[in-house]
Formats: C-alpha cells, sequence, structure tokens
C-alpha cells in the first residue's frame, strides 16, 4: 500500500496530505488534530478502515476529520468521526463506499456545516452508518447513482439557527436514487431535487 497510518495521538497542524497516485490504505489508526485530519487528492483507490478520527478547530474551512478528492474507488469502513462542525468531504472520485461508521458533528456559534458532504464522484454506496449533526447531516450531490442502506440520520435542529441550511438530509442532481431501511430525524428531515 501506498501509506499505512499508524497511531497519531494529537497534531496541532494538518496531519495528513497525500499526492500520489498510488493506493492508499490507512487503518486501525486514532487521529486527533486541530486542524484537519486526513487529506488525501489525487490518489488512487483508498480505503480508511478501523479509525477514529477527530477535529477541534474553531474555523469553519479547516474542520473536515476526513477530505478526499480526485481518488480512484474509496471505502470508508469502521470509523468513527467527530468534529465541532464538517466531518467527511468526499468529491470528484470514483465509486464512494461508507459502511458501518459513526459521524457526530457538534456546533459552535457561528460555524455551520454538514456532517457528511459528498458529491462530483461516479456513485456513492452507504449502509449500517449513523450520522448526527447539529445543523445538517448530509449533502449528497452531482453523482450517477446513490444507494443508502441501513442508514440513520438525524438533525438537532435549534429553533435559534434558523439563518442556516437546515434540512438533515439533502440529495439533489443523482441520476438514480436507492434507499432503503433508513430513518431520518429532523426539522425538516430530507429534500430531493433534480433526481431521475
Amino acid at each position: 500500500p501506498g501509506l499505512g497510518a499508524g497511531n497519531v495521538h494529537h497534531m496541532d497542524q494538518q496531519t495528513a496530505a497525500v499526492n500520489v497516485t498510488q493506493e492508499v490504505v490507512t487503518q486501525t489508526c486514532t487521529v486527533s488534530s486541530t486542524f484537519k485530519g486526513i487529506n488525501l487528492y489525487s490518489c488512487g483507490d483508498v480505503l480508511v478502515d478501523g479509525c477514529t478520527l477527530s477535529t477541534t478547530a474553531l474555523r469553519q474551512s479547516l474542520t473536515y476529520c476526513l477530505e478526499l478528492s480526485n481518488c480512484g474507488d474509496v471505502t470508508v469502513s469502521n470509523t468513527h468521526a467527530n468534529a465541532i462542525s464538517r466531518l467527511f468531504h468526499l468529491y470528484n472520485s470514483k465509486a464512494v463506499t461508507v459502511s458501518n461508521c459513526t459521524l457526530t458533528a457538534d456546533y459552535m456559534e457561528n460555524l455551520p456545516g454538514t456532517a457528511l458532504e459528498v458529491s462530483g464522484n461516479t456513485s456513492l454506496h452507504m449502509e449500517d452508518t449513523a450520522i448526527h449533526a447539529v445543523i445538517a447531516a448530509a449533502d449528497l450531490s452531482s453523482m450517477d447513482k446513490v444507494s443508502v442502506d441501513n442508514c440513520t440520520f438525524s438533525s438537532s435542529d435549534p429553533d435559534s439557527l434558523t439563518s442556516y441550511a437546515d434540512t438533515c438530509v439533502s440529495i439533489s442532481r443523482i441520476g438514480s436514487v436507492g434507499i432503503s431501511d433508513t430513518s431520518v430525524t429532523g426539522e425538516h428531515a430530507m429534500s430531493l431535487s433534480q433526481c431521475d
């Protein structure tokens, strides 16, 4: 594999940034960072498995635990993540699979964000995953196919945050959407737009 990460307990700067064309494998790791956790771009296939990711940054643009772009097939499995605002940003890659993950996005005033943002990939398959966010749990857009099975999405959506986008799950510009055995809870649970 191109990268095998062991245990990284705390970093004050960006923890891992990789720009390679090889396969990247990150297994059984702990990444706790002030800023970005794992940032991979222009890679081959990526596997993130059995990891615990957290960030504590209080600036909106620096809070992703996991950011992947322009990669091959991406698999994130058996992973737990927690951040003040945004957790995963997976975009412009091939097939993306998120399975058996738990994502929790807290909230700090003036720091809105969506826990899971997936866009521009060929496809997304999610299963056995739970996401809780104060503002919005997931934003899925601009893909050929999305399938979601046995997942839970929830948002607290406090009344005081009415100036922010507050739909728990937003799905837009998707060729084919399949959702089964999935729970969505929030004041504005789900929106579908421009989907076949």
